[in-house]
């Protein structure tokens, strides 16, 4: 069975874009799918230090998430004090993509110190106000951690784009910094107004994204009620005036409500077990249902909120943190109607215990393994995957596995053998998950 072309409703979002009174971001030229586009970022030594050499950095996120602070100085180098908190800050650099230089944007890295390939996002609106990389103002560089395959992120965010899920856009990339490689990455679409714009039509509502631990289990109306409200649920549109009512009501209904009548005036259901479903296929648990982390909720014109997945690289079976203390067994083996770990999830819980909406859940998992979570359709995929970046794969020296690593990923499990925390190898996982999921429909 040959992969099937893009869902018929992407097809008519992008129609709806093309007559939209916005800009549109040109999307396939960010997004280079016919060859590894190289990404030369250049910035002063002295700035790279100061990204990479203190420890503290970390915590500093874009927003008002970060330590409180009466100067600059109170706050980790790479970030700055505004208003009694710190801020991210970025450092000035040059970027050249393909040939084409875009100077003066701001170069920030993401996630944990200990690695020696970072996430990476640059800004291309920081120091100059208007400039854009064909239309957009900010970009992912995703560095494929834990991944021997390189293409666990990618692969996902195309199998849910193909189910008809708003998921970011992807392609791979070749980065060096200063001259020096820094490796493949997946380069993703931020999440914000332009893709809500480009998914949505519309932009204006509360976007959220869910961060570690936001399980939306109801504790009251004041948000001072919950353990780091702000934090777990980070609020990324109209920060300086949101009334964050919005969330607490989806988690009082969750909690209290007739699910069954009044859940839909809430959450766009349909699209949720949409994204359920692929996730539970893909027994991706360092998201919502596992971690209660990984999903951005953005609140609507309807009023209800819709679901937009993200940071998918531990996808395929490949989580191993202490929140959710599965197996790789177990994770290969996730019965699909309980696909949770950890506590509660409401979002979850309370959706599949209405029975009309667990049919939907059932029949879409129904359809999709018998077409875009079809065994023959993923496999292509994964092979041309493969094969588009394996000579850059193979030059890439900072990646955590061996070149011979990369090519085994593929077809078996590594470490081989019983090790409870093994990387799945892509093939089998993609044949046993089937059979179990099919068990578990028929």
């Amino acid at each position: 069975m040959k992969p099937l072309p893009p869902i018929l409703s992407l097809a008519c979002l992008a129609c709806l874009a093309c007559q939209a009174p916005w800009d549109v971001p040109d999307y396939s030229a960010i997004f280079v799918k016919d060859h590894v586009a190289e990404w030369k970022i250049h910035t002063t030594s002295e700035d790279w230090l100061r990204l990479i050499v203190d420890p503290k950095s970390w915590p500093c996120r874009e927003g008002n998430l970060g330590p409180d602070c009466k100067s600059d100085e109170h706050c980790p180098v790479t970030c700055r004090c505004a208003e009694g908190t710190c801020v991210t800050h970025y450092v000035e650099a040059e970027v050249e993509v393909d040939g084409v230089v875009y100077g003066q944007v701001g170069l920030r890295l993401m996630g944990t110190q200990r690695r020696n390939k970072r996430n990476l996002r640059i800004r291309f609106n920081k120091f100059i106000a208007d400039q854009r990389f064909f239309g957009v103002k900010r970009i992912n560089f995703r560095n494929n951690r834990g991944d021997p395959s390189q293409i666990r992120e990618a692969l996902a965010l195309e199998l849910m784009r193909r189910a008809g899920i708003p998921a970011p856009r992807y392609s791979f990339v070749w980065v060096s910094v200063n001259g020096n490689p820094g490796g493949v990455y997946t380069l993703v679409q931020q999440v914000d107004r332009k893709f809500l714009e480009s998914y949505f039509g519309e932009d204006f509502g509360n976007l959220y994204k869910i961060e570690r631990g936001g399980n939306l289990v109801y504790a009251g109306e004041d948000p001072a009620l919950y353990d780091n409200f702000d934090r777990r649920y980070e609020l990324k549109t109209n920060e300086p005036t949101a009334d964050k009512s919005d969330l607490i009501r989806l988690m009082r209904v969750l909690s209290e409500g007739n699910p069954e009548r009044d859940v839909p005036e809430a959450l766009n259901v349909g699209a949720w077990l949409r994204v359920l479903a692929v996730n539970s296929w893909l027994a991706g648990m360092d998201s919502y249902p596992g971690t209660a982390d990984n999903l951005f909720l953005y609140h609507d014109d309807a009023g209800r909120f819709r679901p937009i997945p993200w940071d998918l690289n531990e996808a395929f079976g490949n989580y191993h943190g202490s929140s959710c203390d599965l197996t790789t067994d177990e994770l290969v083996g996730l019965d699909p109607f309980a696909p949770t770990c950890g506590g509660e999830r409401p979002l979850v819980d309370r959706v599949l215990e209405v029975e009309a909406f667990r049919e939907t859940y059932r029949e879409h998992l129904r359809n999709m393994v018998d077409h875009v979570l079809h065994p023959d359709a993923v496999v292509a995929e994964m092979e041309a995957m493969h094969n588009h970046i394996r000579e850059k794969a193979h030059e890439d020296v900072l990646k955590e596995y061996s070149n011979q690593d990369f090519d085994a990923a593929f077809e078996k499990d590594l470490p081989a053998g019983d090790n409870p925390i093994r990387v799945p190898g892509l093939r089998p996982f993609i044949q046993k998950r089937d059979r179990l999921v099919r068990e578990n429909l028929f």
